[in-house]
Order: C-alpha cells, then structure tokens, then sequence
C-alpha cells in the first residue's frame, strides 16, 4: 500500500491485495472491494482510479479469482463471497458475482483464433495497437484466463460444493486451452498475440519483438506448457531473453513504429517494456522455475532483481535499496542497469509470494496448508 505513487490500478490493487493477504487481512479485504467497484456490469473492468482510466485493458478481471481464493485460503471466511460491491456503471453484487462476470465475459471475449481480445493491451501495458480495432488477440490474457478459470472450479468444488458451477469453469477452461495448443505457439515458444490485421506478435518471423517473456513463464507456471513444449520454452528464456539484471521482456528490442504492436515499438530500446529486466516480469519467471523444479534459476534470477543487493556490487540503480524498481535500463541501453521508475511495480507481492509460497513451500488451501518446498 505504501509503494504506489497515487494512481489505482485495478490489476495493481488485486496484485497488492494478494500479497497483504498473508500479512494483513483487513487490508486486502478492503482493497479488494474497493476495486471490485472499478468493475463494470457487463464484467470487464477500467485500469484505474485516482483519476478514472477507462482505458480497455484486457486483463483486469483475470486477477479477481486468484485474489479472491487466496484471501478465503489465509483467512476461512467463505462468507466473504456473500459480501456485496457496486459495479462502475450501476447495479451492485456479490464477490463471488463479480468474479464470475469477469472470468465469463473473458470466455466469451474472443477472436478469430478463439484467444481472448486484446483490446487496448494486456499487463502489458504498451501493447495498445494490437487490439484497438477489436480484433486483436492476447496470448498472455488467454494464459491468465485459464489460471483464473481452474482456480474458479476448485473454489467451486471445495468452497460452494457446487459441480454444476465447476464443470462450467472446467468447460471453458478446455475451450481456451485449445485456442491456446492450436494457435499460440510458433514452433519454438508461444506468440504474444494477433494484431488486428491477423498478424502474429511475438513471433519467429518478425524482424523486431520475436518473443515475449510472459507467455513462456505463464505457460509453465499453469501447465499448459508440457513436453517438448516446456522445454523450448524454458530454452527460449535462458537463451534468449537472459541478462545481468533479469529476465528481458521482449527480445530485440524495437526500433521503430509497428502498428500491429504498440508504443512499444516507439520507446528507447531498453526502457520501460521495450527489452528491458522488467522485475514484476522476472517474478513471474521466478515462480515459474519452481513449478519447473529449477530451484537454482529462480534463486539466480531472483537475486538479479534484489534491490542493489550484495551479488552486483557495480549496479548503483538509483533506486532505494530496500524498494524494487519497475525495471532496470535494458541492455541495448547506454545506461543498463540504471531504475527510472522505482515503487511503481506489482513486483513486491510476487517477490513475497515467490519465497513464501515456492521457495519455502507454504501453500494454504481451503482446508489446511501445504508445506511443498
């Protein structure tokens, strides 16, 4: 709560409210209402308040499931999805409500390629031209669509005690998973998306942004990377899109404008999304190293995104050394290493979750607690 710099975002507030869950219950409880009020009716949410950003990112409701079953998990109050929240525009409704419009109109939200639409971005902010004629496609958000989707059936099942509910979520989750099997991948590693005109992002054949790091962590984090698959998707990560300070969001950079893509493709190679260690980016690499059973690279790369830690004595970032940054400079950057944008980042509840859930094991559930380490 402490690290943001004013604005609220929906999918940043979800991500906080995860991460205080395990510390501070009534902390995450009421961020979770709070933006669950920044949802609107039909299911789809804004990216932010503080001011209102209407901007029509796709994944905000991907995030209500996890956080939702995480907050019943540390705290065994079921009742909670009983607890009412208005919606943006009018009307108002349940917790449980809420998530189920978003995850629903995900499902339904899709393209040509049956991959959920990009609208004016993904997380990734900077991808805004890829959907904005409303036939751009996101890889990622499919990604994070079927996460939301399992989790979704298992509260079903073990909170709700209702089937009928759960073979729906399990029914929708198949439906994307196949989207996802028979047209995200591009032989080597899973694409980014589709721009409007039905070109691919992120792909083998693009001269600049052939590969995004997100789509290959998400894919071994929820397991819809297996095989042959996974293999080539963790080989992408270490071969391609490594580097001193963490794990690069794009490679290679962009250079100039591309209209399939975003402002990405206008900002400096190495800064802010364009192929630089993005650390929220890098968390999500870090938990997906431990579903892999690489404890070693996660511990790596996670000593690569501590603060100025003692393992790079040359990296004077500019940031506080006890804060993450968003990112540090890229290396295609004359000033690699260096943090322009510090506390602004989803990474500290990733980073908590990482060691606590991964490193260390303890995973709660609805019923008790796992030790898994």
């Amino acid at each position: 709560e402490f690290g943001r710099d004013g604005a609220r975002g929906f999918r940043d507030t979800l991500q906080d409210a995860w991460g205080t869950a395990t510390i501070n219950q009534p902390l995450a409880r009421a961020k979770i209402l709070e933006t669950l009020a920044h949802q609107w009716e039909d299911g789809h949410a804004v990216r932010g308040w503080l001011p209102l950003q209407k901007h029509h990112y796709s994944d905000g409701p991907t995030w209500i499931a996890p956080t939702v079953s995480a907050y019943i998990k540390e705290t065994g109050e079921t009742a909670f999805l009983d607890a009412k929240a208005p919606y943006l525009d009018h009307g108002e409704d349940t917790v449980l409500g809420h998530l189920l419009k978003g995850v629903r109109w995900l499902s339904n939200d899709t393209g040509a390629h049956g991959l959920v639409l990009a609208h004016e971005g993904d997380w990734n902010d900077s991808l805004n031209w890829m959907g904005r004629g409303g036939k751009g496609e996101s890889v990622w958000t499919s990604m994070a669509l079927f996460h939301s989707l399992r989790i979704t059936a298992d509260l079903a099942r073990q909170v709700l005690k209702d089937e009928k509910l759960a073979e729906e979520m399990d029914q929708r989750a198949a439906k994307i998973q196949d989207a996802i099997d028979k047209h995200a991948w591009d032989g080597k590693w899973f694409l980014a998306g589709y721009s409007d005109a039905g070109n691919p992002v992120g792909s083998a054949q693009n001269r600049e942004g052939r590969i995004y790091l997100n789509p290959q962590t998400w894919a071994v984090m929820t397991g819809l990377a297996q095989g042959e698959r996974k293999k080539l998707c963790l080989k992408a990560i270490d071969g391609i899109l490594v580097s001193e300070h963490g794990s690069l969001t794009l490679w290679p950079p962009y250079t100039g404008a591309d209209e399939n893509v975003g402002r990405v493709t206008m900002l400096l190679s190495g800064m802010y999304e364009n192929g630089t260690p993005y650390c929220h980016g890098t968390s999500f690499k870090i938990v997906s190293d431990c579903c892999a059973g690489r404890a070693d690279k996660a511990w790596e790369s996670f000593c690569k995104v501590m603060p100025d830690s003692p393992e790079h004595p040359s990296r004077l970032s500019g940031c506080e050394p006890y804060a993450f940054t968003n990112q540090y400079l890229g290396p295609r950057n004359g000033r690699s290493g260096a943090s322009i944008s510090g506390w602004i980042t989803g990474t500290a509840a990733w980073m908590f979750r990482a060691v606590w859930e991964y490193f260390l094991g303890i995973r709660p559930d609805y019923n008790g607690f796992h030790v898994c380490p």
